[in-house]
C-alpha cells in the first residue's frame, strides 16, 4: 500500500514538473515572440528612418550646390557652374552674370601656373601665383558660406573675425535666382514627407536634427578634368578618377597647393564613416545629416515611448556640379602695316631684350566705357599699394596672353598654348594684317587670319586696361607703335566695372539691332559665343632716326 502511494506521489510530482516546464516553455516562447515582434518592428522603423535620412541628405546636398557667393576676385562662385540667367545676378549694365564653380576656378589657376612654368615666363608665373592664392581664398569663402547655410539657426551670422573678413555680417545663403537656401529646413521637410507617405508619421518623431559640413577621409570624386597632356600636368604619384581630379587631396604645383571639393554629375550618397568635420584646411562640400528619432507606440489602450526609446541615424551626401559651358575669348594680334622683322611669334615679344627693358604707362577706363560713355575717363592704373603701374612692354604682352588664356578656364591643352606662343605667328613672306587666336572645345588653339577687322569699335570697357606705346618696338631701322586693350583684366562684379569683366562683342554687326542707327553702343556677347578678350595692335612704323 505504501509502495503504491509512493509511486502515485512520484507521478504527481512528475506531472507537476511537466506542467511547470510546459508553462515555462509557453512563457519563454511568448516572451520570445514579443521580443521578436519588437525587434522586427525596430528593424522596420530603422529601415524607414534610414531611407528618410538618406533622402534628406541628398536634398541638402542639392541645396548646397545651389548656394551662390560673391567673390571680389572671380565674381559669383558656387559648387557648380551655371550659365547667366534670371534677374538676381546682374552686372551694372543690367545683363545677367555666370556663376563659376570653385573647382573650375582652382583648376584654371592650377593649369595657368603649369602653362606659366612651361613658358618659363616670370610675369606669367607671378600672375598665376596671384590667381592661385585668390582661388584658395575663394574656396574658403564658399566653405564658410556653406557652413552658414547648414547652421542650426538656419543662416546664422558669422562670429569669428576670420569669417567676417570673408563674408558680410548680414550674409544669407541664396541661390542664383535670389531665393534663400535652407538645407536644414529642406532636410526636415523631406523626412516628414517620407514618414507621412509610408504611414510612419505617428510612430517616428524627430527628436533632433543637425547638419554638418565636412570632407571625406579617403578623398572623393570631381567632374573637373586633369590637364592635358598628362605628362605636363605634374600628376606623378597623384591619383585621378576617370580623367578627373580627386577631391580633398593636395595636387600641388611647386609651392602652390590645390585641393578640390567633392562633387559629382548628380548628388549621391557617400560613406558616413569617412566623414570628417570641416577644419579650415581645405574646401568642404560633404553634408552630414544626423537625426535622433523617438519611437512612439500607438495602441488602443497605450500611447507612450517604445521599448527601444530613441534611434540615431546619420547619412552623408556629396553635391552635384554642372560643367562649365562658357566659350573662351579671342586674342587679336593686328599688324595693319606689316610685321616687324624680328618679332614673328608671341614668344619673340616676350623674350625680346629691348621689350623687357622698355616700360610703358598703363591706363584704366573708369566711370564707364571709354570713349562712348560721357562720364568715362582714362586714368593711370595703380597696383594694390596705390602706385602707378609701369610694366615693361614684354610684361604687357605676357599679361594680355595670360588674361586671354584665363578666359578658356581649365580646358586649354598645355602643349597647345605653348605651341601657339612659341610657333611663328607671322609666316615668312606676306603677312596677314589680322590674327585671331581662340581655344576650341578640345583645348586646342585655332589661329585664323583675315583682312576685315572683327572687333571694330575701339572701346576700352569700364575698369579694364589700355596702353599706348608710340615708336617703342624697334626692328632693324624702324620703330613700331603698340596699342593694347585688355577687356578681361578685372573679372568680378566688385572690380570689373559696369560689365563685371564679361566679354563684349564690340562689332558693328553684333552691336545694333536691325533698324537702329549706329551710335557707338556696345552689347554683351553670348555666354556661349565668347568675345574680345585682348587685342594687340602693332602699327605705324617709322624710321628710328625720326623717333
Amino acid at each position: 500500500m505504501e509502495k503504491h502511494c509512493h509511486q502515485r506521489k512520484i507521478r504527481n510530482q512528475n506531472g507537476a514538473a511537466v506542467i511547470l516546464l510546459f508553462v515555462i516553455v509557453i512563457v519563454a516562447f511568448a516572451a520570445t515572440l514579443i521580443g521578436a515582434s519588437e525587434i522586427l518592428r525596430y528593424c522596420l522603423y530603422r529601415q524607414k528612418s534610414v531611407a528618410a535620412v538618406e533622402g534628406a541628405s541628398l536634398a541638402a546636398a542639392n541645396d548646397l550646390s545651389a548656394v551662390v557667393v560673391e567673390d571680389p576676385n572671380f565674381g559669383y562662385i558656387s559648387l557648380s557652374d551655371y550659365a547667366p540667367e534670371g534677374q538676381a545676378l546682374l552686372a551694372p549694365d543690367g545683363e545677367p552674370l555666370p556663376v563659376h564653380s570653385i573647382n573650375t576656378i582652382l583648376a584654371t589657376a592650377r593649369l595657368d601656373l603649369l602653362i606659366a612654368k612651361q613658358l618659363n615666363n616670370q610675369e606669367f608665373i607671378r600672375l598665376a601665383q596671384i590667381d592661385s592664392a585668390n582661388a584658395r581664398l575663394a574656396a574658403r569663402r564658399l566653405t564658410e558660406a556653406l557652413k552658414i547655410a547648414v547652421a542650426p539657426a538656419g543662416n546664422a551670422v558669422p562670429q569669428s573675425k576670420s569669417v567676417q573678413a570673408l563674408l558680410p555680417q548680414s550674409f544669407i545663403a541664396r541661390d542664383r535666382l535670389g531665393k534663400k537656401v535652407t538645407p536644414r529646413d529642406r532636410a526636415r521637410q523631406m523626412i516628414l514627407a517620407y514618414l507621412r507617405n509610408c504611414g510612419m508619421e505617428s510612430k517616428l518623431q524627430i527628436e533632433s536634427l543637425e547638419l554638418a559640413l565636412g570632407s571625406l577621409q579617403s578623398g572623393g570624386g570631381t567632374v573637373t578634368p586633369v590637364p592635358s597632356p598628362i605628362a605636363l600636368a605634374e600628376m606623378q604619384g597623384r591619383k585621378q578618377a576617370g580623367g578627373c581630379y580627386l577631391a580633398f587631396q593636395n595636387m600641388p604645383v611647386g609651392d602652390e597647393n590645390f585641393v578640390f571639393a567633392a562633387v559629382g554629375k548628380q548628388s549621391s550618397l557617400v560613406p558616413t564613416q569617412e566623414f570628417r568635420p570641416d577644419d579650415g584646411t581645405m574646401p568642404s562640400s560633404i553634408v552630414k545629416v544626423n537625426v535622433v528619432f523617438k519611437i512612439i507606440e500607438n495602441q488602443k489602450d497605450k500611447t507612450g515611448p517604445s521599448t527601444f526609446g530613441a534611434m540615431k541615424v546619420a547619412s552623408c551626401s556629396q553635391p552635384f556640379s554642372l560643367n562649365d559651358k562658357s566659350n573662351a575669348g579671342t586674342l587679336v594680334v593686328a599688324m595693319p602695316d606689316g610685321a616687324p622683322q624680328n618679332l614673328r611669334s608671341l614668344q619673340d615679344f616676350l623674350s625680346d631684350r629691348h621689350l623687357n627693358a622698355e616700360r610703358v604707362s598703363l591706363y584704366r577706363s573708369v566711370q564707364g566705357d571709354y570713349p562712348v560713355d560721357n562720364t568715362a575717363q582714362m586714368v593711370a592704373a595703380v597696383d594694390q599699394d596705390g602706385v602707378a603701374e609701369r610694366p615693361t612692354l614684354a610684361d604687357i604682352f605676357a599679361r594680355g596672353i595670360y588674361d586671354w588664356m584665363r578666359t578658356a578656364g581649365c580646358r586649354p591643352r598645355i602643349d597647345a598654348i605653348a605651341a601657339a606662343v612659341g610657333n611663328r605667328l607671322v609666316p615668312t613672306g606676306a603677312a596677314s594684317p589680322l590674327y585671331y587666336l581662340r581655344v576650341n572645345g578640345k583645348g586646342e588653339v585655332e589661329i585664323t587670319n583675315g583682312r576685315a577687322a572683327e572687333f571694330t569699335n575701339q572701346v576700352v570697357q569700364d575698369c579694364q586696361d589700355y596702353a599706348l606705346a608710340n615708336a617703342a618696338l624697334p626692328s632693324q631701322n624702324l620703330v613700331w607703335s603698340l596699342a593694347y586693350r585688355d577687356q578681361v583684366r578685372n573679372i568680378s562684379l566688385a572690380r570689373g566695372g559696369k560689365h563685371a569683366g564679361q566679354m563684349m562683342s564690340l562689332t558693328k554687326v553684333d552691336t545694333l539691332p536691325e533698324g537702329v542707327i549706329p551710335d557707338n553702343k556696345i552689347s554683351r556677347k553670348s555666354y556661349l559665343q565668347g568675345g574680345l578678350a585682348v587685342e594687340f595692335v602693332i602699327s605705324s612704323p617709322q624710321l628710328a632716326e625720326a623717333r
